[in-house]
């Protein structure tokens, strides 16, 4: 079983990105974690009545089941609900691998500056980092059975395909098309590119419809969200550690171009997993 890992700030897009994870969560019977890291100030004036840690996270907690409580009316499957300490980036990083086959989903704002002011750039801060399947929903996307999803990747023999095993899943479940979409540069040709397709692609995606999709532009970025909105596709992935395709993405602030800039939900798929630090004890998670 897969697990859904919302990290949500209680904000209107966290809120949302929440009724959409546990929408999924339903359609692909998922377990549901319901996570929020919090900070406890490093100093107080001496006016201030003292702050106890304990109560900061009681508090956290109360919030996360209030909002656990209105989520159940989208459910039938219990919430786990989760408050820890620390930065939300990191904090997410360390604990989402408690879980067995945790995909983590996030909210984005379209009031980009005033969400990164509030929210820091967490969906970006994760792009670069995550190990696991990252979702990144727009502050007005709701879930929907997936009719099309845009595959932003350049497919090589050493490309790990073990990533698009999720991506796989959705397809399946859904029956869904797949459009593997490929931005060439003006003077690359289709039938070169076509001669160093990897060849275990096609039995990746045995039982799926699917065919490659070529572009031509400088700006990929640009060219995605073109195609994504033309092709009327629901779900747009990436795999954001790719050499090659996605450096110019990813290793630049192209990352938050695209993260900030498609309209529909984005699926980051990194193509290895890498070791994370695991919390040294167990919690005792609550459901709501």
């Amino acid at each position: 079983m897969r697990t859904i890992f919302i990290a949500t700030d209680f904000s209107e897009s966290a809120q949302n990105a929440a009724n959409y994870g546990v929408e999924l969560a339903g359609a692909i019977s998922a377990r549901i974690v319901l996570f929020h890291a919090y900070e406890i100030p490093l100093s107080l004036p001496e006016s201030y009545i003292p702050i106890q840690p304990e109560e900061i996270r009681k508090t956290a907690e109360s919030f996360l089941l209030d909002e656990a409580v209105r989520l159940k009316k989208l459910s039938w499957q219990p919430i786990e609900i989760l408050a820890e300490e620390g930065k939300s980036t990191t904090t997410i990083l360390h604990h989402v691998h408690a879980y067995p086959n945790p995909m983590i989903v996030v909210g984005r704002s379209g009031k980009h500056l005033g969400f990164r002011k509030r929210f820091g750039s967490t969906p970006t801060a994760l792009a670069h980092q995550v190990n696991c399947p990252l979702w990144v929903i727009p502050e007005n996307a709701s879930f929907q059975p997936y009719k099309r999803i845009a595959l932003a990747a350049e497919i090589q023999p050493l490309t790990n395909l073990d990533c698009l095993t999720p991506l796989v899943e959705l397809c399946r479940a859904f029956s869904t098309k797949l459009d593997v979409v490929r931005v060439l540069h003006t003077r690359a040709g289709i039938m070169e590119e076509l001669m160093h397709r990897s060849s275990r692609l096609p039995s990746l995606l045995s039982g799926i419809e699917w065919e490659y999709r070529f572009l031509r532009s400088a700006d990929v970025t640009e060219a995605i969200n073109r195609f994504t909105e033309e092709g009327q596709s629901d779900l747009l992935a990436a795999i954001p550690q790719h050499h090659a395709f996605l450096q110019r993405i990813f290793n630049t602030s192209e990352s938050k171009k695209l993260i900030y800039h498609t309209s529909i939900p984005l699926l980051l798929l990194p193509e290895s997993l890498r070791p994370t630090d695991s919390p040294s004890q167990k919690h005792q998670h609550q459901p709501a």
